[in-house]
């Protein structure tokens, strides 16, 4: 793979270590870009060793969010997902119109 995108939020930091985040990484021979929650976060993960917890300690590590945060977040995804698709369209039809401009020919 020449390019790898890792996204880890809060949630999942606790299963991994530093064994993990090498693996993960290193499968990007160009670029590994990674997606987080809090660098601090991801620093101590990655800072501790490759110790496994078993699922009962990880389900107690995570606190999970409430119904009205998990809307809330949602609702911003979606949110920001229709502007790029207007961003998109806007910028796609400026070009079309554009090339039918040129195609015009004054006579």
């Amino acid at each position: 793979m020449d390019r790898v995108f890792i996204a880890a939020g809060n949630e999942s930091l606790p299963a991994v270590g530093q064994q993990q985040w090498y693996v993960s990484a290193s499968r990007g021979r160009e670029l590994a870009k990674l997606y987080v929650d809090s660098k601090e976060d991801v620093r101590d993960a990655i800072a501790r060793t490759g110790q496994r917890l078993s699922a009962v300690e990880l389900t107690r590590s995570t606190l999970r969010d409430s119904w009205r945060t998990r809307v809330a977040q949602t609702f911003e995804r979606n949110r920001i997902g229709r502007f790029l698709k207007n961003r998109a369209e806007a910028i796609a039809n400026y070009w079309k119109d554009r090339g039918r401009q040129k195609d015009v020919s004054y006579a």
